[in-house]
């Protein structure tokens, strides 16, 4: 029988980095580690999650994030159940994916413990929201960094963050994507999947400019994907299902999940403030109108148009990509993100015995 020499603990807290850590997880096949996913939801979180969530995995409830003004609650609840969590458990390194606050309690928790950090999506810069802090806090207290590209690798550079820490693996969430574009059936027709995320759409005027400018497109099906957890979330989604009651091609999903990719391929593009965009839907070579600042400064590709929020700009978008020869353009560029040697460049990490010496 095998000795497993280390413990790797992928840890994940919402649906945003649920799924890109469960492909680095399955993907991850090692003769002398052992890996274990501990995922830490609250119950709005789990609900949307249920039918993805396996025996395997050990799942903690936090605080349910149910009214704006609860970040800080759920944040100090989800340090406090992972700091118990890792003091039984001991893993010799936690593996923690992104941006959000959530991550940024599990990094205090591990840090404090004394447990090496490996953090996946570091180096980006989104100007737009609290993110851009929570990102480089984790990148500061980590001690590997897989990055999506080699922008990401030399802003980590320019923060003290020595090189040979840092490996370029691509994008997850491409390969993802390419991986299982086919799985499920999507009927054909002309539709944009919407995401709107808080801090452009914390003014209700913002979300009402948005979703009166979509309802003059008849002819096309909007899919409204469910807003994350941050405050203010709430806000924004009430006022999406509102449209949806009123318009027939307004569709709202609580949760796409695994059908996200083919439903991506599937599509026309992405309209929204998310770095699906900006990453995955640019990568597949989809056409994309990021709304806003959110995503401010993050690395895009030229066929991205990035517009302020307003009814004018967004027309005038809405005009320049449905035109048959924008299409036409993209399929001649190459994206900035990669997605053909992620599982191999994952694999290769993670199976350099050195990195796991004292």
């Amino acid at each position: 029988m095998t000795q497993f020499k280390k413990e790797i603990l992928f840890i994940s807290t919402n649906r945003s980095d649920f799924y890109l850590q469960e492909y680095v997880y399955n993907n991850l096949i090692s003769n002398f580690l052992k890996k274990n996913f501990l995922i830490i939801l609250d119950n709005d979180q789990k609900k949307i999650l249920k039918k993805d969530l396996k025996k395997k995995y050990k799942v903690i409830t936090s605080v349910t994030n149910k009214k704006s003004g609860l970040i800080h609650l759920r944040f100090a609840d989800i340090l406090k159940k992972a700091t118990s969590y890792l003091k039984k458990r001991k893993p010799d390194f936690v593996v923690i994916l992104g941006d959000r606050y959530e991550a940024l309690s599990i990094a205090l928790a591990s840090y404090i413990l004394k447990i090496k950090i490996i953090h996946i999506h570091g180096g980006e810069k989104t100007f737009g929201s609290l993110d851009q802090g929570f990102r480089d806090q984790i990148s500061q207290v980590s001690e590997f960094h897989l990055v999506s590209n080699k922008i990401h690798k030399n802003n980590l550079i320019t923060m003290g963050i020595k090189r040979q820490k840092i490996i370029n693996i691509g994008s997850i969430g491409l390969a993802i994507i390419k991986n299982k574009i086919t799985k499920y059936k999507i009927k054909n027709h002309l539709f944009f999947i919407v995401t709107l995320h808080p801090c452009d759409f914390d003014e209700k005027d913002n979300i009402l400019i948005v979703l009166k400018t979509l309802s003059q497109y008849k002819n096309i099906t909007f899919y409204f994907t469910k807003p994350n957890g941050e405050d203010g979330s709430k806000k924004i989604e009430n006022m999406i299902k509102k449209y949806c009651k009123k318009f027939e091609n307004f569709i709202f999903f609580e949760n796409i999940g695994k059908k996200y990719p083919s439903m991506l391929y599937k599509s026309y593009g992405i309209i929204g403030n998310s770095s699906s965009g900006v990453i995955e839907a640019s990568g597949m070579l989809k056409p994309v109108i990021n709304l806003g600042m959110r995503q401010k400064n993050r690395v895009t590709d030229p066929y991205v148009i990035s517009i302020d929020i307003s009814k004018k700009k967004i027309e005038e978008s809405m005009k320049k990509i449905l035109k048959n020869n924008f299409l036409k353009k993209i399929q001649k560029k190459k994206s900035v993100y990669s997605s053909n040697l992620v599982a191999k460049r994952i694999n290769d990490f993670f199976n350099r015995k050195q990195i796991y010496k004292n």
